[in-house]
């Protein structure tokens, strides 16, 4: 169990109290909740958009993580429990391997993409 608090820690710069801590010792001013900050943001609060970046930075460094580890086909969130269920991808880790091998192959063949080796 990662400590409370601590970097390694998604819930210390992403959790609604935390943002919500965050914006108040940034702003010197009390907030009711993070919603209260998402609205400030809204608004173009630059303390709110520093408090949110750091959040969504944190956010988005554990999902890229998770998504490197387990190479999920997708997350799906779960009707009677709320929480996300990762799908196991059909190609496993080969699936980057796989995707840059085809790159240049589909890149090869104007007529599917139009020379372009992103679609």
């Amino acid at each position: 169990m990662i400590p409370k608090n601590s970097r390694a820690c998604l819930e210390t710069p992403a959790s609604a109290a935390s943002i919500t801590a965050a914006y108040s010792a940034r702003s010197g001013r009390g907030v009711d909740g993070a919603a209260a900050v998402a609205a400030l943001l809204t608004q173009g609060d630059p303390g709110a958009q520093a408090v949110w970046d750091c959040a969504v930075d944190a956010l988005a460094t554990a999902l890229a993580a998770v998504t490197t580890c387990f190479a999920p086909a997708s997350w799906i969130g779960s009707p009677s429990s709320g929480v996300p269920e990762l799908v196991r991808s059909e190609l496993g880790d080969e699936a980057g391997c796989l995707g840059a091998a085809l790159m240049p192959w589909r890149a090869a063949d104007d007529t599917t993409t139009g020379g372009n080796p992103c679609h």
